[in-house]
Formats: C-alpha cells, structure tokens, sequence
C-alpha cells in the first residue's frame, strides 16, 4: 500500500529542510578575525588571587598595549565611605599602578561587591573584566564549588567579557599557549567566543574545540528519542556525531582560521565527565572560554558549572545584548 500524498509531500519537505540545514552549516567559511581588548578593568580584592590578576594585566598591556583601569574590592571599614558615596579603600589599586604601565585606580561605589563593578564597567566601558572568583576569598581555601555571588551576579548582568582568575598559581601568558573553547549547545555567541579564542592565544599555540555532552541533556533527548521511535536506541556516539554536524561551520572555520595561523588545532566531541575543566589539584596552564547567551538556561547552567569545577582561568564570553542592570553613577 502507498503512502498517502500528505505524507509524502511532509516527507519532502523534512528532506527540503534537512538539505537546507546541512548547507548553512557546511558553505563557504570566513576567517575568524581575532579580538583584541584595548581597555580592561581589573578588579582586586586583598586575597591571593591578586596577584594573577595583575600579571593578567601585564600580559595584556605588553601584548595588546591595553589600558588596564585598577578596582579595589577589598573589604572596606566604616571610616573609609565618603559622603559621595565613593570609598577611600583603593591603596590596593594604587599599589598595582606601578607595576603596571598605562593603568589608573578608580575608586569603588558604595554597596555590594557586584554592584562597584558593574557601576565602574559601566562608566569606563571596557572591553574585558578581570575578575577573582571567589572574590575575597582563595580557590585554596574553599575548594571545589566555590564561585561566589558576585561571579553569579557578573554573569547575569554584565554585557562584557569576563575572564575569572580562579588560581593564585594561574599565569595568562601560559594559560594562552594552550585555550580550550567547550561547547554545550548551540548558540549565537560561538563565533564571538572563538574571536576572543583568535584573539588572546599566543603565537605557536594549541586549541580546541570541546563539544561537550551533558549527561542529563543527553538522557532527556535520548528519551525523546525512545518514546518516539521505541526502536531506535540512541547512544553517546550518534550524539557526538549529531553534535559535530550541527557545530560543522563553526569548527571548519575555527580548523581554518587556526592552519592560517600556524596553530595546533582539535576536534573534541566528549561527555561533561572528562571535559574540561581538569581536576582541581591539576597544576597545568590552560585557558578555558565559553560564550553565555542570553535568556538560555541551559547554557547558563553549564557555563556556571564549567566554572565552578575550574583550577584554570575562564573567560566567558557574555551576550552584549542582554539588558545592562545600571548602577546609578
């Protein structure tokens, strides 16, 4: 017996939209045009991270020849909040300024943490926010988990870039000989994430592109899939290679961009058990960078949990359109 015409004509046009897909993904592909921050903000907090940080600005003002503006988050005492509502407690920032060339100290707002930072991103506009996280506290002594809320407030409200110093031990100018980008879904803000990757990695340099399976997604599609079809059994490996297809042009334009450049490059479709990050007693230099879309849950659960399980400085990539929470100057 013939199918019936509606089910034949349904049947092409699946076909006509899975060709048209696979075409989007496979064209022709530019080169990544690599980003270079011109402006940082470099928040400091009296813990042992500081010192990272300032290297971090280092790094950049030598490579980059960027402005670094200097925030002294550092607990403040009651004596030192100023009618204004400025505070005096930037001796932190004052220090680092001779150590680094083209930079100034800003004073911090009153109130929380999140707030002072958002208030001086806001008002100096950079392209990059160096951040502790945990802020006032070291990796160290809190261990595994240990984020903090001004990293959870920074990521839901901040439009820039921000890159997490999480180890005091951490050094950008190796953690940039070896970047790791990791991937969880898909999103419009990979090629952005990979101009940032073009733009910070050093010359000779190693890359990859991690397309990480999330058990739980994965168990909720491959159940899907099951109630669907109860024939079909869906595993790790078909995952993988639907992951790879839809993250194709993406990942032939990062495979170009990185033989036009001489760099080492690599493909890494793999479960979150052994993505990184590594373990956080591993003492290896690595940048890790991921891109934070706005209004995507999803995605936002996995940037936070990428993150918390880092040793390594991680740069993420947020969206510039999200609605910027002002802090009144």
């Amino acid at each position: 017996m013939s199918a019936p015409e509606g089910n034949d004509e349904l049947g092409r046009q699946v076909d006509d939209s899975m060709r048209l897909f696979q075409r989007s993904q496979v064209g022709p592909t530019e080169l990544i045009a690599g980003v270079k921050p011109t402006r940082v903000v470099a928040v400091l907090d009296g813990s042992p991270q500081d010192e990272a940080t300032i290297e971090s600005a280092i790094h950049l003002r030598d490579v980059y020849n960027t402005e670094t503006v200097l925030l002294d988050e550092s607990p403040p005492n009651a004596s030192m909040i100023t009618g204004d509502g400025e505070t005096t407690n930037n001796e932190l920032a004052v220090a680092a300024v001779n150590r680094i060339s083209g930079s100034r100290p800003l004073p911090r707002r009153e109130g929380e943490p999140f707030e002072s930072i958002l208030a001086a991103v806001s008002a100096v506009d950079p392209d990059l926010v160096i951040v502790p996280c945990p802020l006032g506290r070291s990796l160290e002594s809190l261990g595994a988990d240990s984020t903090g809320t001004v990293a959870d407030m920074l990521l839901a409200r901040c439009p820039k870039p921000i890159l997490f110093m999480r180890r005091e031990t951490a050094h950008l100018q190796q953690a940039v000989q070896d970047v790791q980008m990791l991937v969880g879904a898909e999103s419009h803000m990979h090629l952005r994430a990979a101009g940032w990757v073009f733009g910070l990695i050093g010359e000779g340099g190693k890359l990859s592109l991690n397309l990480v399976i999330d058990r739980e997604h994965f168990e909720n599609i491959r159940a899907i899939v099951e109630a669907l079809h109860p024939e079909d059994d869906l595993d790790v490996s078909e995952f993988s290679r639907a992951m790879t297809e839809t993250h194709k042009k993406l990942h032939t334009a990062m495979q170009r961009t990185a033989n036009e450049r001489n760099l080492s490059y690599a493909l890494r479709p793999q479960t979150a058990e052994v993505a990184p990050p590594h373990p956080l007693d591993d003492d290896s230099q690595n940048l890790l960078v991921m891109s934070l879309e706005a209004g995507d849950q999803f995605n936002a659960g996995f940037v936070r949990d990428r993150l918390r399980r880092s040793p390594h400085p991680v740069l993420v990539i947020t969206d510039p359109n999200k609605v910027f929470a002002q802090v009144d100057q």
